[in-house]
């Protein structure tokens, strides 16, 4: 899939700053879905339906941004997005932009590295038929004067090809990044019908950093990528909490129309929580680790490439190059004792010294 570039059809308002003490850190900013009006104390919002065709928000015009009720019944409010992904898909959209929110711009130029946290209610976990549908939860974008660089990177919940691509990974998120990464995915399903917690950590810079996902405070995804690109000026950072998406002629999203809402939604210069995260454990695979198959493993020519054969369960085998993403998943290439070499997917290996 190439790199979506947004269009900015900006409704631009002037954004307070809300900065008080969290656990974990600083707030630098945070929404105002529950006292405020459009847009909420986002930078700016926007709905379209097909995608770059700028509507109205309505549901009538298959795409809504609105602000409603607590969707689990208790107090207080809730953004609604609202996406028909039917006729060329869709997008429901607010966006937080250095340019328009100081603290959040300072954090970025000083620091380099933001923790952004908001939650999430899902009334019914999308699932996908068929070859190439695709439904995004939320981007960074590093933009500049005459540049739009990538989404880096984009969260996306699983179909069934892209990009995850196993049918078995139906509702969990998984990541999505324009420059050659490794990291561990996808995450644990996401829960249906009540509300959760999504946390990023994301650091801008033009050599490869880990990007890690939190869900319910609890580290489910790390993607390691560069998120600045040298050779054109950068000098702003969006973030979006979106719900956009399509599908193509013989694929399908279930349900469609399809809703989800955000609430809470604070920038902050620390981890977000009670407790910092724990530290992920150290690698059990590295270039150069004995490991051995813990299951039947089909072994490629290339990452997600032609298979070359299957290799049985116990086989041992040097790891040679690695880790790559592709299709969602880690894969380590491996030098095995017997039979071909290859690319395989992680979770069919594991560290010889283990067993």
């Amino acid at each position: 899939m190439t790199a979506i570039v947004t269009k900015l059809a900006i409704a631009v308002l002037g954004v307070a700053l809300n900065a008080s003490v969290a656990l974990g850190g600083n707030v630098l900013w945070t929404d105002s879905i529950q006292t405020g009006a459009w847009p909420w104390g986002f930078s700016y919002s926007t709905c379209e339906h097909p995608i770059n065709t700028t509507v109205v928000c309505s549901d009538a015009n298959g795409s809504n941004l609105s602000v409603v009720p607590d969707p689990a019944g208790g107090t207080g409010k809730a953004l609604r997005h609202y996406i028909d992904m039917a006729n060329g898909g869709g997008r429901s959209e607010a966006a937080a932009i250095t340019s328009r929110i100081p603290a959040f711009a300072n954090q970025m130029n000083t620091r380099g590295e933001v923790w952004i946290e908001w939650e999430v209610f899902i009334p019914e976990a999308p699932t996908a038929t068929g070859e190439g549908p695709w439904l995004s939860v939320m981007d960074f974008h590093s933009v500049g004067p005459s540049s739009r660089w990538h989404t880096d990177p984009g969260l996306f919940f699983c179909s069934t090809s892209w990009p995850c691509g196993f049918p078995a990974d139906a509702g969990k998120l998984s990541t999505w990044n324009s420059m050659t990464s490794a990291g561990a995915g996808p995450s644990p399903a996401v829960p249906v019908n009540r509300w959760f917690k999504l946390q990023v950590h994301w650091v801008w810079s033009a050599s490869p950093v880990p990007i890690t996902f939190y869900l319910d405070g609890v580290q489910v995804l790390q993607i390691v990528t560069a998120t600045k690109d040298t050779s054109l000026v950068n000098d702003t950072v969006e973030w979006y909490s979106k719900w956009y998406g399509s599908y193509y002629a013989d694929s399908s999203w279930t349900p469609n129309p399809m809703v989800r809402y955000t609430r809470n939604v604070k920038i902050s210069d620390a981890f977000i929580g009670s407790d910092p995260p724990p530290p992920p454990p150290p690698p059990t695979i590295f270039i150069g680790s004995r490991v051995k198959t813990t299951a039947a493993v089909n072994v490629r020519q290339r990452v997600q490439g032609k298979i070359r054969c299957t290799q049985p369960a116990g086989v041992l085998g040097t790891v040679v190059d690695g880790p790559r993403s592709g299709g969602g998943y880690t894969w380590w290439n491996v030098n095995f004792d017997s039979s071909c070499d290859g690319w395989v997917i992680s979770t069919y290996i594991d560290n010889a010294s283990s067993h």
